[in-house]
């Protein structure tokens, strides 16, 4: 859980420089929180280029189906993360 609760902080850190309101963020907190915000970019628009030639839905709904698959996967991922921080906590004790 503290992966992802870092990773969200880098999240949170970059957005809110990109607002003007800098929260002392670090030079890897940044990449890392760059990473993240084009990673769940590259999904939803990966997502919404296949839902556009392979289905025959309105836009409307191939952009709604690409915000959800965009949480879906990083959900997955998340769970992912923390399930082998879980795993690994409970083998080093």
């Amino acid at each position: 859980m503290n992966l992802v609760k870092y990773i969200l902080h880098c999240i949170y850190s970059v957005l809110s420089l990109a607002a003007g309101t800098p929260k002392g963020i670090e030079w890897k907190e940044g990449n890392i929180g760059l990473s993240a915000i084009v990673f769940a970019a590259l999904v939803f628009f990966v997502s919404l280029a296949i839902l556009d030639k392979k289905t025959s839905l309105s836009y409307k709904v191939n952009i709604v189906c690409s915000v959800c698959l965009t949480i879906l996967v990083i959900g997955i991922i998340f769970a992912i993360m923390i399930l082998v921080e879980y795993l690994t906590q409970s083998y080093s004790m």
